[in-house]
């Protein structure tokens, strides 16, 4: 922290850094202070900090000057320093929302002569193939006295679309705090313990082995606080005569999440994220089809060509677990005029099933084949899904049946009757796709000649259907969950509608109108609550297809749409994360595409770039690199296991530059020496202090007490 000068006891105190423009990752954080000195220390990432001057007042002032900013790091009670695991970082610098780093010091006496309290900060310029994120806790409360025990509970949902992992936590309290605790709610009430630990410990980050958070979970985080001693009511504040509840999770995930709960119930709310922060869809951008070097998925199957290791029509695509994506195509066989035929076209006239393996595992970066299986088992396959324990659920409009398969193949369920036609609680007729929610329920779009979305328990057992009031669905042909904000969507590809219904009443909420955009094919979840409409306007010139984003905060209202270049009858989409090639800046979102042409369909990878970027420009044709490969080696790092060749060794540490020195943080940067040894790979490893700059004291302004009425987010946190 530069020098400037303290006259109140509880000073808060900010200085920043420009970082270079360079894309960095944030790997390890030594702190640099002492318990009798400073309460706490907190570091922010901001896109530009809330002053200009080299250090000012933010007791009651903001740290960063726009939406946005993120905790990295936080310290108390001389906690030691933290290290991120292999592999993963927080990315900082150029391309990402980060550009600056704010230090916050909580002081809590008046500051000392000499002070140096900071922190020394590693960062690296490899492309680390996942990104932390963090949750973080706080709640307005108040502690009534003499209670040798108060509870103070902070919920909300986890509403990522994808799982984060978390491997560092911190509690923070003043002098009431007994414990700090997380759980996970079960949908019947029950809580499960995912961290405790004693507030009165040093408050640095406690590291655990890769606990999991799925999409829809619900976690509390607790406070117990002992008031024996207090005769008064201990309100929440940023002193130590206050009191704070904090909890902050560090976790890793392909693409990065930052969420703060503050118990209003679910992390979609627009006060508690950035949808278009870090891991969020960019507010506008454009999509841009991969280069074929850099994705090589089977080849379209042609039939003057027949080949069983070739994609028929792509009619479903999901990601899967552990950076791979399962794919459900139709092989050699293709849906025409003549594949059905009854009343309601509702009668299969193939007679055999299809004899390839049309279920495929793929490598999520590379479209390497994994696995596959099903041949012989399908009719018509129509779409997949995928479980969060990794199961595989597809649909048959052929046989009218939704299935569950083991990732090897193994049959595990079936719902509806074989080659059996019909529309009651046994029946189907020719469903659509599967939703599984976290308990296990299902939801079946039931479909081309049904108008409704079953629901079964995770056992099968019929237990009500979700229906138009007054009015048939015109083939509810995708269905996807959001189970933080309660809902189900689904499509109503002929009307060219989205519809929103309740899980807990089954009763409509609301109905999005695509008909600028054309029948709805499919639908998919994307970070932060975000639900994507994949529609094609097959009968207008040029058959334009668009990928639409729902406004889930407004029923009705569409928050914008993109359009798909070179895709022909599109079915199907997937939200994964950009190539690990792409992981430099801030990794973006992408998108797979699956067409149903008749002859020639493919499976298209897009990525969605912010407006003004562009894919880097590469000299020759660079290796491509397995998801698969990067997800190894991070979780064997968790476990102890040696799976990575990659190593860092780091000869040279930045000084602290000291009183009228003002090269910045592009020269301490450079200073780092570096060594590449055998058999390893060279990364750029940075280690950067934040440091005392000289000039006159600013002026203090007079400190006072925070109360609720005008505490901003950023002083809930310590």
């Amino acid at each position: 922290m530069p020098e400037y000068k303290t006259e109140h006891e509880e000073a808060y105190l900010c200085t920043s850094v420009l970082l270079p423009d360079d894309p960095l990752k944030l790997i390890g954080v030594e702190p640099l202070s002492k318990q009798e000195v400073v309460h706490h220390m907190l570091l922010f990432g901001c896109a530009k900090p809330a002053s200009s001057e080299k250090v000012w007042d933010c007791h009651t002032h903001s740290v960063c000057a726009e939406a946005g900013s993120h905790v990295l790091y936080g310290w108390a009670k001389n906690a030691d320093a933290m290290h991120l695991p292999p592999g993963v970082g927080f990315r900082v610098g150029q391309g990402t929302g980060t550009r600056h780093l704010v230090l916050q010091v909580h002081y809590t006496h008046t500051r000392p002569p000499g002070d140096q309290s900071g922190m020394r900060l590693k960062l690296t310029d490899a492309a680390l193939p996942f990104s932390a994120g963090m949750m973080m806790y706080a709640s307005y409360f108040q502690i009534p006295p003499q209670k040798p025990s108060h509870l103070v509970p902070t919920k909300c949902c986890y509403a990522g679309f994808e799982p984060a992992y978390g491997f560092a936590y911190r509690v923070h309290t003043h002098a009431l705090g007994r414990s700090v605790y997380m759980d996970r709610i079960e949908k019947d009430g029950s809580h499960s313990r995912v961290c405790e630990h004693s507030p009165q410990l040093p408050q640095g980050f406690t590291p655990v082995s890769n606990i999991t958070f799925l999409p829809g979970q619900v976690l509390e985080a607790t406070c117990d606080f002992d008031s024996s001693e207090r005769t008064e009511v201990t309100h929440a504040g940023s002193t130590h005569h206050h009191e704070m509840c904090n909890l902050y999770m560090m976790m890793w995930s392909e693409l990065p999440v930052f969420m703060t709960c503050s118990g209003q119930g679910t992390w979609s709310d627009a006060a508690s994220v950035d949808p278009h922060g870090p891991g969020g869809l960019p507010a506008a951008g454009r999509l841009v089809q991969e280069a074929p070097q850099h994705w090589g998925p089977p080849p379209p199957y042609m039939p003057e060509r027949p080949s069983a290791s070739h994609l028929g029509q792509v009619a479903g695509v999901a990601k899967g677990p552990a950076g791979s994506v399962w794919v459900l195509h139709r092989g050699g066989r293709v849906w025409d005029a003549t594949s059905f035929e009854g009343p309601a076209l509702e009668r299969i006239t193939y007679k055999e099933p299809i004899g390839e393996n049309v279920v495929i595992q793929l490598d999520q970066d590379t479209g390497e084949v994994l696995a596959q299986f099903g041949a012989g088992e399908f009719y018509m396959p129509h779409m997949t899904t995928v479980d969060n324990s990794g199961n595989v659920w597809t649909t048959d409009v052929g046989t009218h049946v939704a299935t569950k398969w083991s990732p090897a193949g193994k049959k595990l369920l079936e719902l509806g009757t074989p080659l059996e036609p019909g529309s009651d609680r046994t029946h189907f007729c020719k469903p659509t796709q599967v939703a599984v929610a976290l308990d296990g329920t299902l939801y079946v779009g039931d479909g081309y000649c049904n108008s409704r979305v079953v629901e079964f328990s995770a056992e099968g057992e019929w237990r009500g259907e979700f229906v138009l009031p007054g009015e048939a669905l015109r083939n509810p042909h995708s269905v996807v969950l959001q189970e933080c904000s309660r809902a189900l969507y689904v499509a109503e590809r002929e009307a060219s509608r989205v519809h929103r219904f309740s899980l807990d009443t089954r009763q409509l909420e609301g109905t999005w109108d695509l008909a600028e955009y054309g029948p709805v094919y499919a639908l998919a979840a994307g970070p932060y609550g975000a639900v994507l409409a994949l529609s094609w306007n097959r009968d207008k010139e040029g058959q334009p297809t668009h990928v639409v984003l729902l406004n889930d905060n407004q029923v009705g209202k569409i928050t914008g749409a993109w359009s798909v270049p070179d895709v022909q009858a599109p079915h199907d989409m997937a939200v994964i994360a950009a190539p690990m090639r792409l992981a430099g800046k801030e990794r973006p979102v992408a998108l797979l595409i699956g067409e149903t042409r008749p002859s020639g369909s493919r499976l298209q990878k897009y990525i969605l770039l912010p407006e003004g970027e562009a894919l880097p420009v590469e000299a020759g044709e660079s290796q491509q690199v397995s998801a698969r490969q990067q997800w190894r080696e991070v979780l064997g790092a968790a476990v102890g296991e040696s799976t990575t060749t990659t190593r860092v060794t780091l000869l040279g540490e930045v000084r602290r530059l000291g009183a009228g020195n003002g090269a910045g943080i592009g020269n301490a940067f450079s200073q780092v020496l570096l060594v590449g040894l055998p058999l390893t790979v060279l990364v750029g490893v940075a280690a950067l202090a934040l440091w005392s700059l000289s000039g006159p004291p600013l002026p203090q302004a007079d400190l006072k007490l925070v109360s609720k009425a005008h505490m901003s987010p950023q002083q809930r946190f310590a």
